[in-house]
C-alpha cells in the first residue's frame, strides 16, 4: 500500500475508534432504566390485562372448523403458551392468572422479575387466541425486545429514579450496553412497522383517493362508538374531512418511519402526532387496546435515554445523598475508569460547577481519544450523528 493508502486507512480507524468510543460513553452515560421505560411497560401490561378482562372467553378463542378447542395450539404455541397449556376446563383460572400477572407488571414491581412473565402471557394471548387488531403480535414482540433491558435493571419499581451504571463495576458496563442494545431493535422495529404501514397503503386505491377513513369508520367489524356516530358522520361528510384524515396518517406514518435519525425536537412533534393518530384510532375504530400498545412503542421509540435525566449510580435516595456527600468533598471523581464513563455524570459535573470549570454534558466528551475519559478538559464531540446537540 502506498503512504497515502496507508494514512486514509489509519484515519478511517481513527474516526471508527472515536465514534465507537463515542457510542460506548453515551450508552453508560444515558441510562435505559428510566420512567419512560417503565411507563411503556405498564401500558403494555394494561392493554393485554384490558383484552383479556373486557372480551369474552368465547370470542377470543372462539370454536370454529380448524380449531375445535378454539385454541391455535400446534408446534411451539402448544408447547409453551398459556392458554394451551391450561386443560380446556380451566381456561378461565387460566385468563385470570393471566391478569393478575399483568396488573403486578403494570405496577411497576421488580421488572427483573417480572419481564419474562410478561413476556409469555402477551406471546399466549397472540398465539393462541383470535385476536386479529395486530397489536397483541407488537405487545409479544416488544415485551420480548424488553427482556435484556428489565434483566438488567436494578430497580425496585420501574417508576424509580433511573440510576446509571457503577462505573468501577465492569459487570453493570456489560448490562448498560446490553440493554442500550435491545432498546435499538425496538427502534428498528418501530421504524419498519410504520415505514411497511406507510408503504403497502400506497397501492390501494382508497388510500390515494383519500376516502379509506370513511369505510374504516362505517365498517362493522370496527367503527365508531354509538355516542360519537352523529358527530363523526356530520363531519365525515364533509370531504375535506375525509382526505384530511386519510392522507394524514399517511404523512404521520412516513414522518414516524423518518424519526428514527431524527434529532430531539423531530422527534417531540412525531410523539405528539404519533399519540394524536392512535388516540383517533382509538375513538374512530374502536381500538384501545391497540392504541395503547403503540402508545407504549412510540415511547420507547421516540423519548430516548438521553432525553431523560440520569441519577448517579445508586436506586436510592440514600445513594443519592451519598453521591452527594462524596461530590460535596471531593471523592465523587474516584469512581474507577473500567467502566469508561468518567465523563458527563452527576458527580462530576457537580464536582466540575464547584471548582468554576467547565460542566460536561450530554453534547461534549473528555478531549483525548481513550475511552477512560481521565483527561481533564472538554471538547464538542464531532462524531455525533442525528443526535440533538
Amino acid at each position: 500500500m502506498t503512504g497515502t493508502a496507508v494514512d486514509r486507512a489509519r484515519a478511517v480507524r481513527t474516526r471508527w475508534h472515536a465514534w465507537r468510543d463515542d457510542r460506548i460513553r453515551s450508552m453508560l452515560r444515558h441510562s435505559v432504566h428510566n420512567r419512560v421505560t417503565g411507563l411503556a411497560r405498564t401500558l403494555l401490561a394494561l392493554s393485554t390485562a384490558a383484552t383479556l378482562l373486557f372480551t369474552p372467553p368465547e370470542h377470543l378463542m372462539y370454536v370454529g372448523p380448524e380449531r375445535t378447542s378454539g385454541r391455535l395450539c400446534g408446534g411451539f404455541n402448544g408447547d409453551i403458551g398459556l392458554f394451551c397449556l391450561a386443560p380446556a376446563d380451566r381456561m378461565e383460572w387460566a385468563r385470570w392468572l393471566a391478569v393478575a400477572v399483568l396488573l403486578v407488571v403494570a405496577s411497576g414491581w421488580r421488572p427483573r422479575w417480572t419481564a419474562i412473565p410478561h413476556w409469555w402471557i402477551s406471546f399466549s394471548v397472540f398465539a393462541t387466541s383470535n385476536v386479529m387488531e395486530g397489536g397483541d403480535q407488537v405487545a409479544a414482540i416488544t415485551t420480548l425486545l424488553l427482556v435484556p433491558i428489565c434483566l438488567t435493571d436494578p430497580r425496585r419499581l420501574h417508576w424509580d429514579r433511573s440510576t446509571a451504571p457503577a462505573r468501577s463495576a465492569a459487570a453493570h458496563a456489560v448490562g448498560a450496553i446490553t440493554a442500550h442494545l435491545a432498546l435499538r431493535l425496538i427502534w428498528a422495529q418501530a421504524c419498519v412497522i410504520y415505514l411497511q404501514a406507510s408503504v403497502s397503503k400506497l397501492g390501494g386505491d382508497e388510500w390515494r383517493d383519500g376516502t379509506t377513513v370513511w369505510y374504516w369508520a362505517t365498517s362493522g367489524s370496527f367503527g365508531v362508538p354509538g355516542a360519537l356516530d352523529g358527530p363523526v358522520s356530520r363531519l365525515f361528510a364533509q370531504g375535506w374531512a375525509v382526505a384530511g384524515a386519510t392522507w394524514g396518517t399517511l404523512v404521520v406514518e412516513f414522518a414516524l418511519a423518518w424519526c428514527l435519525a431524527a434529532g430531539r425536537f423531530p422527534r417531540r412533534v412525531g410523539l405528539v402526532c404519533g399519540l394524536a393518530l392512535h388516540a383517533s384510532i382509538a375513538v374512530l375504530l374502536g381500538l384501545p387496546a391497540f392504541s395503547l400498545i403503540m402508545g407504549a412503542l412510540l415511547l420507547l421509540y421516540l423519548v430516548r435515554p438521553e432525553d431523560t435525566p440520569t441519577a448517579r449510580p445508586g436506586t436510592s435516595a440514600d445513594a443519592d445523598a451519598d453521591a452527594d456527600a462524596d461530590a460535596g468533598t471531593g471523592t465523587g471523581t474516584s469512581a474507577g475508569t473500567d467502566a469508561g464513563t468518567s465523563a458527563g455524570t452527576g458527580a462530576d459535573a457537580r464536582i466540575a460547577a464547584e471548582d468554576g470549570g467547565p460542566v460536561p454534558s450530554a453534547g461534549v466528551r473528555p478531549s483525548g481519544a481513550d475511552v477512560s475519559g481521565t483527561s481533564s478538559g472538554y471538547e464538542p464531540l464531532t462524531t455525533h450523528t442525528g443526535r440533538p446537540g
